[in-house]
């Protein structure tokens, strides 16, 4: 449960010969370009194995910061934040740490080399290496200058940097919107990207190596300008229960006059403040579509939720509280109108809310799970797969060996059909 384990073995092409490498893996990383060294992570280390000597070198006692993923919020076997590529010659490996890119020798022998010189974690900044279609098998060629995707933690910004050789990175295309993927000419020096915000359709626009003076080429949906839009999103900072600093996106309804309430929409599913810059056409479907809304005069609210182990309709129940709470407090939104709705995941919680709360005036819940005991033994109708997996490392986050039967009491208290109304926040 939680992931795919497997064993894995060298095989002598041959004799057949098959000579073990590591047992119960569930996070392996391939195979650096020169045939040498195989990457693995396991129990929070990185490890790379030669294939010849079988030698195994400790990676992360070799650096000096963590690749250990911050954001697993799952009670399976963390990963890390996976890597760039191996570097040309196959003696390095270029990791991702949570905001920087370093580079670590693989034989134990050289220091790491933060790339990107600290300035994303001092930042905010995720920073990425963008290929530009090279082939992977190629591995980074760290003589010249790269092309790194940054992405504003908590600003949104979103964009492109370039770090020379050697040096700290610089912004070449870093806004207020979202950067679309990055397609290079094969035989000049032009550049095509998407460039969107929440009012902003994702149109393309050409530019060279520089990014200076990009010009838009297409114009996908003029018709927008007809129709009753929203001015834009704002970023909503909140605090749950837990102590845990969250961030919402707000969509303002069309015609928005500051100083006014309105009703609001809150849809939610994990971690939704990433949308703050998607473009949303009005559609219908089984989920609700922020512009329709927005054109009809609704505020629309998708806050982040975060996890604790074991609690997950309690977890919701905290962070959409504060987040609507927060919202109400700035002064947009008429606490006597604020709806919810939930699909699927989503469903679960929106139902467990329903029944611990009284803050919303209307709850839509979409293919909810109403009962964690009976959900536990039921099977997927299209594959029979057990939800045993999903109960306890998956997304409900029970807890690996945490059943109904060893903690009934837990998992009656997080079903939504235990209902316990009464107060707008969770006791």
């Amino acid at each position: 449960m939680g992931g795919t384990i497997a064993d894995h073995f060298k095989v002598d092409l041959e004799s057949g010969e098959r000579i073990p490498l590591v047992e119960g893996l569930v996070r392996q990383m391939g195979i650096s370009p020169n045939g040498r060294w195989f990457l693995y992570f396991k129990d929070e280390v990185l490890v790379a194995h030669e294939l010849e000597t079988g030698r195994e070198v400790n990676l992360s006692a070799h650096a000096p910061v963590s690749f250990t993923s911050q954001n697993h919020s799952h009670p399976n076997e963390v990963g890390t934040y996976a890597m760039a590529g191996w570097s040309a010659d196959g003696e390095s490996v270029i990791l991702n740490h949570r905001y920087d890119l370093w580079q670590v020798p693989v034989g134990g022998e050289g220091e790491a080399v933060n790339l990107t010189r600290g300035v994303g974690e001092a930042q905010g900044i995720v920073f990425r290496y963008h290929s530009e279609g090279r082939p992977s098998g190629e591995g980074v060629d760290l003589s010249g200058p790269l092309l790194l995707s940054a992405s504003g933690e908590r600003t949104k910004e979103d964009g492109y940097w370039r770090l020379p050789p050697g040096g700290e990175p610089e912004p070449v295309i870093y806004e207020d919107a979202r950067i679309g993927n990055v397609i290079r000419a094969d035989s000049t020096d032009r550049v095509l990207f998407t460039r969107q915000t929440f009012t902003e359709f994702p149109d393309y626009w050409v530019t060279d190596d520089s990014f200076a003076n990009p010009r838009r080429v297409s114009e996908a949906n003029p018709q927008i300008s007809g129709f009753a839009w929203s001015p834009g999103r704002v970023l909503i900072d909140y605090t749950n229960e837990r102590g845990h600093e969250l961030q919402g996106t707000l969509a303002l309804p069309a015609g928005y006059e500051p100083g006014e309430r309105y009703p609001m929409l809150v849809y939610f599913y994990e971690r939704m403040s990433n949308q703050h810059h998607s473009f949303h056409l009005p559609r219908y479907d089984d989920r609700p579509h922020v512009s329709t809304y927005t054109s009809q005069g609704y505020l629309v609210l998708q806050p982040d939720i975060v996890y604790t182990m074991g609690q997950p309709g309690s977890s919701a129940l905290d962070d959409l509280t504060a987040s609507v709470e927060k919202v109400i407090e700035l002064g947009y939104a008429d606490p006597d109108r604020i709806g919810l709705q939930g699909h699927s995941w989503g469903g679960y919680q929106s139902s467990f809310v329903v029944s611990r709360t009284d803050l919303f005036a209307a709850v839509v819940t979409g293919a909810p799970v109403t009962n964690l005991v009976s959900f536990y033994g039921e099977l997927y109708a299209s594959s029979g797969n057990v939800q045993q997996g999903i109960t306890e490392a998956g997304q409900v986050r029970m807890g690996m060996g945490v059943t109904p039967w060893a903690d009934p009491e837990l998992y009656r208290s997080q079903s939504p059909f235990t209902t316990s109304r009464g107060s707008r926040r969770p006791s």
